[in-house]
């Protein structure tokens, strides 16, 4: 791990090894069901992690029914999240003084859109407008995790992707209980002869219905903010090989934008994509974020 010798930075843990599988079965009597399941085997050196070496099983289970109509859809989606754990040696203090540990967490989500569309024109130009406003829901309940050790989950990015997301975590030691609704929309231009996107625009903003009480570390506070950041997005094709992409991330409470992105991507041929991006981004604490 590369790093400063006057702040040294905890490294990583070594997988040794790690298994991972992965089943999906589509359009099964109008379900959707997928399969997720991983182990490994977590090592380092514990006078570095202060926590033990340990073999972690993990597996997933997702049933969807979507409803997938020409004017919209709607998904509700069932998960439930497994996870059990062997340490080495027992975890110091308190109720997680034992050898092994595990947890089982239900999610509950339902997806949902709607897609306009008008003839327009613009700069003399005949285009297809499409306006695609989605509603996102989130419940999973409260688990508590604080005696569980952390090998590889961290808070997710804050941006479009995530913001449509069940787990405000990445990696598989914390799920975060969720009681949330995102809204958002997307509108695009697109042209009617070669269906090829000319520009899309996209907002959107997560709002909370109860505290997060599942952290990263039992240190950490629970996140008590009742909305996020309302994320704006605008690309366009400036040329059939040059494309514009700019994020927003902008404070409500503050009025003022926390992170700002611009890019440009070069597609000089099918096989390669050239990119150049300039970021600016104010010190935003990921619970804010989220």
């Amino acid at each position: 791990t590369l790093q400063d010798v006057s702040s040294p930075i905890v490294p990583p843990y070594n997988r040794l090894p790690q298994l991972a599988t992965r089943y999906l079965r589509a359009d099964l009597q109008g379900f959707d069901m997928s399969l997720e399941a991983d182990y490994t085997r977590f090592d380092a050196d514990q006078r570095l992690t202060l926590q033990p070496n340990a073999h972690r099983g993990f597996a997933a289970v997702q049933l969807s029914r979507p409803w997938l109509l020409p004017g919209g859809f709607v998904t509700p989606k069932f998960q439930l999240h497994g996870t059990g754990y062997q340490f080495d040696a027992a975890l110091p203090g308190g109720a997680a003084s034992a050898s092994s540990a595990s947890r089982l967490v239900p999610t509950l989500s339902i997806d949902s859109g709607l897609v306009f569309e008008r003839d327009t024109q613009l700069w003399g130009r005949g285009l297809r407008q499409t306006l695609e406003p989605r509603a996102f829901y989130v419940n999973t309940p409260y688990r508590d995790q604080s005696d569980l050790p952390n090998y590889d989950t961290g808070f997710n990015d804050f941006n479009f992707a995530t913001i449509f997301t069940e787990n405000a975590f990445s990696g598989q030691d914390r799920i975060s209980d969720s009681r949330t609704l995102t809204v958002g929309a997307t509108s695009r231009l697109i042209n009617p002869e070669t269906g090829g996107e000319g520009a899309k625009f996209a907002l959107a903003q997560r709002f909370r219905f109860k505290d997060q009480k599942v952290l990263l570390t039992p240190t950490d506070t629970p996140l008590t903010d009742s909305y996020s950041d309302i994320l704006l997005g605008a690309s366009t094709y400036l040329t059939p090989r040059w494309a514009l992409d700019s994020i927003v991330q902008y404070n409500p409470e503050k009025a003022i934008s926390e992170r700002s992105s611009v890019g440009t991507r070069y597609n000089p041929s099918s096989y390669r994509v050239i990119t150049a991006s300039y970021r600016y981004q104010r010190s935003v604490s990921p619970g804010k974020a989220q």
